[in-house]
């Protein structure tokens, strides 16, 4: 559906076909499947009128925390438990696609809603599985040419980026490129950690002296990030979202989400162990032991330095594997 140019060259092979066969059905046995549009403080009316018309698909567009209003959200969680399919088609400000942490909710990617709504029709006139579906829209509801390779080809996080996109931790950006090298502020990183995590429920309230500069795309990341107790905020009552999250401040929230026991009287073995801060340092060594973060006796951990995207997933993906 997205870069139709892209997939014409493919015209002939195998990879080209869908398997949605419509010689196989009528017009009259597609499913309803509809739009509707958030803001930060959209009501609930929209998606309960839509299931009560009898719509088995709903794309949601718009804006508001992980793109989709309180309301709108708890709305959207009881239509899933009667058996409605939706489709988020926002993107967040990390370039992050926030699909949500229940089965029931496709990720759109690139595709704008009245594309989403397309592929989410022909997939429920063919299927009722979840599985299935998502499979449909990470094949054919997406980029075909995915991240630039010169963006990331032969760089060391190669592997594990694309894993990181595949698995809906981060995405790409619009140009195709993935920026390995850029810094991760701490909102990011917070979207990042929670769509690797994918809680269930609401998040905490937020009561940051600086909450207004928290991008509707990282509130409810933040909110759950917070309600878990993997992050916390400055002594001035300040989050600082568009900081660049340290290496120090990163580890923290891994070795929150990961549950272990921080000794801030440990050793780390880096050579500016010195340098890491007390609050942190319990995190960074046992980090360190669980094999999440690496070094050896002669490098340095550099506790104040910036997180890059790569680095970012990198930590995420081996937290993953060891939970």
């Amino acid at each position: 559906m997205y870069r139709l140019n892209g997939r014409a060259m493919k015209a002939g092979k195998a990879d080209w076909t869908t398997p949605f066969d419509l010689k196989s059905i009528t017009k009259d046995k597609l499913p309803t499947v509809e739009i509707v549009y958030s803001y930060q403080e959209a009501s609930s009316g929209a998606i309960n009128g839509f299931v009560a018309d009898g719509a088995k698909g709903i794309v949601t567009a718009g804006t508001g925390a992980g793109g989709i209003s309180t309301k709108m959200s708890a709305a959207r969680a009881e239509a899933i438990k009667k058996g409605v399919f939706f489709v988020t088609t926002t993107r967040t400000g990390s370039g992050t696609m926030y699909p949500g942490t229940t089965d029931g909710i496709f990720a759109g990617d690139n595709l704008n809603a009245q594309h989403a709504r397309l592929i989410l029709l022909l997939s429920l006139a063919f299927s009722s599985d979840y599985d299935t579906i998502k499979g449909w829209f990470a094949t054919y509801g997406t980029q075909s040419i995915g991240v630039d390779p010169s963006d990331i080809s032969k760089h060391w996080a190669e592997v594990t980026i694309v894993k990181a996109i595949k698995d809906g931790i981060v995405s790409g950006y619009p140009d195709t490129s993935f920026k390995p090298n850029k810094n991760v502020t701490r909102g990011e990183f917070a979207v990042m950690l929670m769509n690797g995590l994918k809680p269930a429920g609401e998040g905490a309230k937020l009561a940051f002296a600086d909450e207004k500069e928290i991008g509707t795309w990282a509130k409810n990341a933040v909110a759950q990030a917070l309600k878990a107790g993997f992050i916390q905020g400055y002594d001035d009552g300040t989050f600082r979202p568009n900081e660049p999250i340290t290496r120090t401040e990163m580890a923290s929230m891994i070795a929150g989400a990961m549950n272990l026991k921080a000794d801030s009287s440990a050793a780390t073995g880096f050579t500016d162990d010195q340098d890491i801060p007390s609050w942190g340092k319990g995190a960074v060594f046992a980090l360190k032991q669980a094999g999440v973060v690496s070094g050896s006796e002669n490098i340095q951990y550099v506790p104040s330095g910036s997180t890059t995207r790569a680095e970012a997933v990198t930590v995420i993906i081996n937290m993953l594997n060891k939970k």
